[in-house]
């Protein structure tokens, strides 16, 4: 409803109520109610005064430096005034590519699209190597459904490999982490005579390699992990197990872990993961507002319900608590994590407070920072050719400070 109203010298006030669809309503219908508002503003003329009336169902956020003048400082979460539904139907990169859908049904008919579109492009799908990996939330079926893809069918199993991490049906990291310590144990066994146990090899010089290789692969992909206690437990066993053995002590010598970590200069693991998805975070942050990692952060799932009782930790629930740890308010963590070195700097402060006994450090050995009393010392060692003996898997899943003997 317009109303315009005369007011003194030619000058008029033009009254414009509203009343916005509400926020679970359907897409078609608050794109109408936009376009309409639009019309009815744009056939105001530009000099009447306007005032905007009505409720638009929606949080108008916090920001007031961009409405200054029209919000107040008392604004709560992001602004919701539009909001855009979106389904993801494929993760590609390079050339492997996971299609996700909610029901059988829906990821046949993905499956069937995907192979004609690529036949199209004289790609062939190599049926063998497609695996599909049901994670039922409830009503799980007697038998489990299947899958075909250019005429053959396709394996349905409870967990496969995707991009150096695993997916299991039940959702969780279990066979994950477990992966990870196998891997990181056995780049650990590759170097033991040749670094750990070599008594010719400065201390500082064993921690690096050691953070460079076997803790880069014991916590690649950690940034999107949602731990439990029993994933960290696991972990630190790992972790303490093996900066023992670089110590030359046992569980006999009845040495305090904090001791360990502090002889070592390492930090725990808990901590480092947190200051991983901390960095993750930020940089999530820091991405255009089309990207599609910043779209789900900041979104939500449209269809579905929590079922009643005890939940299962989200990542976002993940986040929330390496925030509170941290003492970081979530809603000053745009601003803060805007720059990326304040940002780096900070998380380096709070997650290094997290254990007072432990100096601060990055968790990994820096670019060519192996605290070699000489270049003898590394190459009597043997460490650059035990070093070209461990698998590439191990040393290049995770782009990040890579070991450099020159």
């Amino acid at each position: 409803m317009t109303l315009r109203i005369p007011l003194v010298k030619n000058r008029f006030a033009t009254l414009l109520s509203a009343y916005a669809p509400t926020l679970p309503s359907e897409s078609e219908a608050k794109d109408s109610f936009y376009q309409s508002l639009d019309e009815a503003l744009r056939r105001i003329p530009k000099n009447d005064k306007i005032f905007l009336l009505g409720d638009f169902n929606a949080r108008v956020g916090q920001n007031s430096s961009i409405w200054s003048g029209v919000l107040g400082r008392h604004g709560v979460g992001q602004a919701t005034t539009k909001l855009q539904r979106e389904r993801v139907i494929e993760l590609q990169y390079a050339d492997d590519c996971a299609l996700v859908s909610h029901n059988p049904q829906d990821l046949q008919s993905v499956l069937t699209a995907a192979v004609r579109a690529y036949s199209r492009m004289g790609l062939t799908v190599n049926t063998i190597k497609t695996e599909v990996v049901c994670q039922w939330s409830a009503n799980i079926p007697s038998t489990p459904p299947t899958f075909t893809a250019a005429g053959e069918q396709l394996s349905v199993v409870p967990s496969f490999r995707y991009l150096g991490s695993i997916l299991s049906e039940d959702n969780t990291i279990d066979n994950e982490v477990q992966n990870r310590i196998k891997q990181a144990s056995a780049a650990f066994g590759r170097l033991r005579r040749r670094v750990f146990q070599n008594k010719n090899l400065h201390l500082r010089t064993k921690v690096c390699v050691y953070q460079a290789i076997c803790i880069t692969t014991l916590l690649y992909s950690c940034e999107a992990w949602v731990t439990y206690s029993r994933h960290i437990r696991a972990l630190e066993q790992f972790h303490i197990r093996c900066l023992q053995r670089i110590l030359g002590i046992t569980w006999r010598d009845r040495v305090p872990h904090s001791e360990v970590l502090s002889k070592t200069n390492c930090r725990s693991i808990e901590a480092t993961i947190t200051q991983h998805q901390l960095r993750w975070l930020g940089h999530v942050v820091r991405m255009p507002s089309n990207r599609l990692p910043r779209r789900v952060l900041y979104g939500q799932l449209h269809h579905g319900r929590r079922s009643a009782g005890g939940q299962k930790k989200r990542y976002k629930d993940q986040l929330k608590t390496a925030l509170k740890k941290c003492k970081i308010r979530p809603e000053a963590l745009e601003d803060v994590a805007a720059d990326r070195n304040t940002w780096r700097q900070l998380v380096q402060v709070v997650v290094g407070q997290l254990e007072p006994r432990v100096p601060p450090c990055d968790g990994f050995a820096k670019p060519g920072q192996l605290y070699l009393e000489s270049l003898d010392d590394l190459l009597w060692g043997g460490l650059i050719e035990a070093f070209l003996r461990v698998p590439s898997q191990s040393c290049l899943e995770k782009s990040g400070p890579c070991l450099n003997p020159t």
